[in-house]
C-alpha cells in the first residue's frame, strides 16, 4: 500500500487537507478516487497532479508513517450513496 495526503484544490485556487489514505498504486493525473465526508455521503474527486519523495531505503520506523506523496484532487462529481 501507498501512503498519500489528499488535498483538494478548491475553485479559489485554495487548498483544503482531505487526510491520509493508503491506496493500492500511487494514483495519477487524470484518475479519480472516491472520498467519504463527513456526513457519510462519497464524492469523487479528479487527480490533478502528484508530488512524490524517494524514500531511503532501508527507511526509518518514522519515515514508513510518513506519506509518500502528496495527491491534489478537484471535485468531479458527489454520490448518493452512504459510507
Amino acid at each position: 500500500m501507498v501512503r498519500g495526503r489528499v488535498m483538494e484544490i478548491m475553485e479559489n485556487g485554495t487548498t483544503r487537507g482531505r487526510g491520509d489514505h493508503e491506496f493500492v498504486q500511487l494514483p495519477q493525473p487524470g484518475d479519480r478516487v472516491v472520498l467519504g465526508t463527513d456526513s457519510g455521503d462519497l464524492e469523487m474527486l479528479r487527480v490533478v497532479r502528484i508530488k512524490h519523495l524517494p524514500m531511503r531505503i532501508p527507511h526509518t520506523k518514522l519515515e514508513g508513517s510518513a506519506p509518500l506523496a502528496m495527491v491534489y484532487v478537484e471535485w468531479a462529481e458527489e454520490w448518493n450513496e452512504k459510507v
